[in-house]
């Protein structure tokens, strides 16, 4: 461990990088008896009661409860192995782009996704789950921390905020097609109109027309 440069956080404390496996434990028993363990030649050993009430267990990111000399081991092995999980510098960063590219992809389909629920619920999903994707890739690989829970919860906002639009614009609608066809049409077609997908052109249409004039021989002057 001598001459180990260990990256330590403003309190003092060390980012804990767990392992899967399990620490092995040998009995004190056996050592005082005289029996060496071939387990202990050339490591590192830890010194830690195993009697109910007596040894410490504290809670993990990834679990509940997990004995202290377990804790330590794990932070013996990353300082031997040089692996520490940092915080890229460039977080923050990355975090608020996507939060603003996935705002703005949401947005310029939200025409399109309005007429597809389904479709755009998927791709809803989609947008909240890659920074969770992305962040778990970064943590098991190079032990790179990304917040992404930010950026989920903000796509998620946006989309919300979209939808209530697009509801709003939809009632309006509704409401200035109720207003100048109620007293033209009877109720059953405004509400036809109005459930419509396609957009009514309230202010007209212009359409090619053909009209075919006849008239009886010699009408005027009967």
């Amino acid at each position: 461990m001598a001459g180990t440069i260990v990256p330590l956080e403003p309190q003092g404390s060390i980012r804990l990088w767990e392992t899967a496996t399990n620490t092995p434990r040998i009995s004190a028993s056996n050592i005082l008896s005289g029996r060496g363990d071939p387990l202990l030649r050339n490591a590192i050993a830890i010194v830690d009661l195993s009697a109910v009430g007596l040894t410490q267990y504290l809670p993990t990111p990834t679990r509940p409860a997990r004995p202290g000399v377990d804790i330590h081991a794990d932070a013996i092995g990353q300082m031997l192995a040089a692996r520490y999980l940092v915080e890229p510098t460039q977080a923050r960063t990355l975090e608020r782009l996507w939060l603003v590219l996935s705002g703005i992809v949401f947005i310029g389909l939200s025409g399109v996704l309005a007429q597809r629920i389904m479709l755009g619920a998927l791709a809803l999903a989609l947008l909240a789950a890659t920074p969770f994707a992305f962040g778990v890739l970064e943590y098991s690989l190079q032990g790179k921390l990304y917040d992404p829970l930010q950026p989920a919860l903000a796509t998620i906002l946006v989309a919300g905020f979209e939808g209530y639009a697009l509801y709003r614009r939809s009632e309006q609608r509704r409401s200035t097609l109720a207003r100048q066809f109620s007293q033209f049409l009877s109720p059953s077609v405004v509400q036809r109109l109005a459930n419509s997908d396609t957009e009514a052109i309230l202010s007209g249409d212009k359409r090619e027309i053909t009209i075919l004039l006849s008239d009886i021989r010699g009408f005027t002057a009967m």
